[in-house]
């Protein structure tokens, strides 16, 4: 029996990431961030967090949403971003940072998929 109930704590895994990660500059201080949802069951919700270097500003969404706008950010800023899923208070790995500048309105960029080495193929 012992056994078995390891197995069974063993299963338990914390959720994939979310994918598809793209990111638009609407305004010289507001990101849109976009990505598809997480392969897991029972997201509770997406982690996005920010930061330009200093100390990281987070938002968190539902688990039913595919996006979030952050804004008031600093202008003319590169932010590294990274997105979350959460399934029952148990984090996925980040998904890849992304540096964003905040000055290129309308810029765009998303990843696509993460390769074999550990690296994620990304397009403007």
């Amino acid at each position: 029996e012992e056994t078995l109930s390891n197995e069974k704590s063993n299963k338990t895994k914390d959720p994939c990431a979310p994918t598809y990660i793209k990111f638009k500059v609407l305004l010289p201080n507001v990101i849109e961030v976009t990505w598809c949802p997480s392969l897991s069951p029972d997201i509770t919700g997406y982690l996005i967090v920010y930061t330009t270097g200093d100390v990281p500003e987070s938002l968190q969404v539902s688990g039913e949403s595919t996006s979030a706008c952050l804004s008031h950010l600093k202008t003319d800023c590169t932010y590294h971003i990274t997105v979350q899923a959460i399934s029952n208070n148990r984090k996925s790995d980040t998904s890849c940072e992304i540096e964003v500048s905040t000055s290129h309105s309308g810029a765009e960029l998303y990843i696509s998929k993460k390769m074999a080495d550990g690296k994620w193929e990304a397009a403007v």
